[in-house]
């Protein structure tokens, strides 16, 4: 039985890692900004967002990054916060025959902003147009 059970396992491919990418947590907002911090997270808060994708794109890549980010706000939010102060985020594409998956991790810092600022995209979205 066990015997059976090796040889099933040896046919199973593994993914294999195709790309990966790492922005390390940059801050979203600067001194010279008119903003209002009214509080900020004492920790980071990191998600893991893992998308089965039928093509590989650049499209793809940015939509998923954009979606980690929203996701991520969204869990924050159920604290009370309204922004990320600062982000960071890596994006490993893995690839398994003619299937693919990325694997987004999303870190931020949670605050506090009082009024009115502009949203921001993630952090060094170029990086993606690069391979």
């Amino acid at each position: 039985m066990l015997e059976l059970l090796l040889r099933l396992r040896r046919r199973e491919l593994p993914w294999e890692v195709v790309d990966y990418k790492v922005v390390e947590p940059v801050p979203m907002f600067y001194d010279d900004e008119d903003i209002d911090i009214v509080l900020v997270s004492e920790c980071e808060t990191r998600g893991t967002y893992v998308f089965d994708i039928n093509e590989l794109g650049k499209w793809h890549a940015a939509r998923s990054l954009e979606f980690s980010r929203q996701q991520l706000l969204r869990e924050l939010s159920n604290k009370g916060y309204n922004s990320l102060i600062s982000e960071g985020w890596s994006m490993t594409v893995l690839r398994k025959g003619k299937r693919h998956r990325m694997v987004v991790q999303y870190d931020g810092r949670g605050a506090i902003i009082s009024g009115k600022f502009d949203p921001r995209p993630p952090p060094f979205l170029d990086m993606l147009n690069s391979s």
